[in-house]
């Protein structure tokens, strides 16, 4: 044999004897590493909010007990209900060193924008919350990047929603300016703490007949907020004598977030059924508190002839809720030709006149 062919078989020899000390190491090393790598504690889930994104931080424990650096970890991720898979990613998690343990904030990001897609018009995920069943998928490099290893772990996550609920009360108030009424009432809003900002309440008051005016309000996100929305009315003087159902339609815009909402709201009239009568030498009235609300009222009654002031009356009385009240008013012995009758409650503001010409 020549000594050119000698020096290739022991070349091929060496390369050959390399790859088996090789690939007996890793046999030998390979079922040690996945004893000293491992997963030990998947903790509890922590929320945070970046203004875009939902981010549930589920801490990680990581534990390295072997000799050699651990490089180039990933874990991979589906999150699933019993419907369907709700999101699956990817993260790159960077290096444990030999003999070190590191928690990973594994952030899971759900980005609002594709939920709010994903999810409309019900908005589930927004207002309810679920378990999610986390499939975790561990990948990392050991020994110098020979080999590598994947495991699989199982945890559940607690989703929760950003809206917990929202109330609309039965109380109010009542103010007017210029021809246009803004009544008041009762609205609280539970979001998350991982929220910040604020939320914004629009949209239409509409009864049988249509529209008869808007509702607007704020609240703070991260709270349980206590405040009030606004009903702006143009045509409000029927609310003060009839009980009826309005409709609230509008958004509930969280976090630039508009989503529809519907909302039956029973308006109890202060002075329902209001009628009133000449009876001889008085007016007779009657009425029955259908609100929410004892009423103080303030009665004035005054009397003209021509735009002559003949005579002016008024009394106080107290109507408790749902209580059928008659009263009435002595005329003047003057003549006159027109009475201006207003109820006013003191507390709520509410009020009615009605013009009599006779």
């Amino acid at each position: 044999m020549s000594l050119e062919r000698m020096l290739t078989a022991y070349r091929v020899f060496v390369a050959i004897f390399q790859v088996v000390i090789i690939l007996l190491i890793l046999m030998a090393v390979y079922p040690l590493a996945t004893q000293q790598i491992k997963v030990e504690e998947i903790g509890e889930t922590d929320i945070a909010f970046d203004g875009t994104n939902i981010i549930l931080k589920v801490p990680v424990k990581i534990a390295n007990k072997g000799i050699y650096d651990i490089s180039d970890i990933s874990l991979e991720y589906v999150l699933s209900n019993h419907t369907s898979k709700f999101i699956e990613n990817r993260e790159y998690l960077g290096t444990i060193k030999s003999g070190e343990e590191d928690v990973i904030p594994l952030p899971v990001i759900i980005n609002l924008t594709e939920l709010y897609r994903m999810e409309q018009p019900n908005f589930y995920h927004f207002f309810h919350g679920d378990i999610f069943q986390a499939n975790f998928t561990l990948s990392l490099k050991y020994l110098f990047g020979m080999i590598f290893l994947e495991s699989e772990y199982y945890t559940n996550i607690s989703w929760k929603p950003p809206i917990k609920g929202y109330s609309i009360g039965n109380g109010y108030s009542f103010s007017l300016r210029n021809s246009t009424a803004f009544i008041y009432i009762p609205f609280t809003l539970d979001t998350q703490k991982y929220l910040w900002g604020e939320a914004l309440v629009s949209g239409n008051i509409i009864t049988r007949d249509g529209k008869i005016g808007n509702i607007n309000g704020s609240a703070s996100l991260g709270e349980y907020y206590r405040g009030e929305l606004c009903l702006e009315l143009n045509n409000w003087k029927e609310l003060m004598l009839k009980s009826q159902d309005l409709k609230f339609q509008g958004n509930l815009t969280v976090v630039q977030f508009p989503i529809p909402f519907s909302y039956i709201y029973h308006w109890g009239a202060p002075f329902a059924n209001l009628t009133y009568s000449l009876e001889g030498n008085k007016v007779v009235y009657s009425f029955r508190d259908e609100s929410s609300l004892p009423l103080d009222l303030y009665i004035n009654a005054t009397f003209y002839s021509g735009n002559t002031l003949v005579k002016e009356e008024s009394e106080r009385m107290h109507v408790n809720v749902g209580e059928e009240t008659t009263g009435e008013i002595l005329l003047p012995s003057e003549s006159f030709d027109t009475i201006v009758i207003t109820f006013e409650d003191v507390n709520s503001g509410a009020y009615y006149r009605e013009v009599v010409n006779l």
